[in-house]
């Protein structure tokens, strides 16, 4: 009985030895302010960033129609609920206070001002591809927002998972992170090359049209294959949509014929007549294309309706 404890105790130690050391390996790795480019913030581009990101969706609490006020929401995946943070320029509950470079570190690294690391229930496995200036012009757009006070309510999850957090490093690892900005396809057109760095990043359309590896990353290899939805409380998958340019009705005809007609549909979803724009989650997402300029749509219908994505 002597031995078994003693191996337990050593097993354990060992075990917090390995733990320890990952948590050290894998500790956030910021960038610092002078990694920044000089930049003229551009509103207007940042409005278009925090349209086609889905804060609002996110970061408001459902049901209350905020489109300016994004003072945090509940965001269901399936080990629990997470708190989305306030993201008006309020000092006290919101981003008031934070640096530049505190909120690039946020949105393209998933480090908090602090230097721990957020979980990746904020997409930034997607946004980590994210253009700087992109970045920066969200960040001017979200200050010229009213400060609203509104602090942060507890996520509602399993105690393991919260104290699964330090090693959050260990999984960005896993899940390649490699926190390269979009780098465009010489191959492809100017065009395509948008819609490609729209749907991989701030659009992050493969955090729930893409299935997950073992350790919960994205599985590229399969992209937008479609996918179990991340919100229990949805029926059904998440529906594919890599081969759109082939996707066919029961009668055989072309459901999306022309990358204009996935542009409609994208922009006007079932108001239009346009099937499962609407089901679920997806009625926010197509409320947020609708209100993007037309060529950002039509370039995301052009990227999604190649036949090579």
């Amino acid at each position: 009985m002597k031995r078994v404890l003693v191996f337990l105790i050593g097993c354990a130690v060992v075990g917090a030895g390995v733990i320890g050391a990952l948590i050290v390996v894998f500790s956030a790795d910021p960038l610092a302010a002078t990694d920044l480019p000089d930049h003229q913030a551009n509103l207007e581009n940042g409005k278009k960033i925090y349209t086609i990101g889905g804060c609002r969706s996110c970061h408001s609490p459902h049901g209350s129609g905020s489109d300016a006020l994004p003072t945090g929401g509940l965001v269901t995946t399936p080990v629990g609920k997470f708190s989305a943070p306030n993201l008006t320029p309020d000092e006290a509950t919101g981003i008031g206070g934070w640096s530049d470079v505190d909120f690039v570190n946020a949105v393209t690294r998933g480090v908090t001002p602090g230097g721990s690391h957020y979980f990746p229930v904020f997409p930034y496995a997607s946004y980590q591809i994210a253009r700087l200036a992109d970045v920066l012009d969200l960040k001017a757009y979200l200050d010229s927002l009213p400060p609203t006070k509104a602090d942060r309510a507890d996520h509602q999850i399993p105690f393991f998972v919260a104290w699964a957090r330090p090693l959050i490093g260990t999984w960005k690892a896993l899940a390649g992170l490699d926190f390269k900005p979009y780098e465009p396809v010489s191959s492809k057109s100017d065009t395509w090359n948008t819609g490609h760095y729209l749907v991989r990043g701030f659009g992050h359309c493969g955090e729930c049209h893409t299935p997950r590896t073992a350790f919960m990353a994205l599985d590229t290899g399969r992209w937008l294959e479609g996918a179990p939805h991340p919100d229990p409380t949805c029926k059904g998958d998440v529906p594919a949509i890599d081969q759109l340019a082939a996707l066919t009705k029961d009668t055989g005809e072309m459901k999306y014929p022309k990358v204009n007609t996935l542009t409609l549909a994208l922009q006007h979803g079932e108001e239009w007549g346009f099937e499962g724009m609407a089901d679920c989650e997806m009625g926010d997402v197509q409320t947020n294309l609708s209100n993007l300029p037309d060529g950002d749509v039509k370039a995301i219908a052009e990227y999604l309706m190649s036949p090579e994505l």
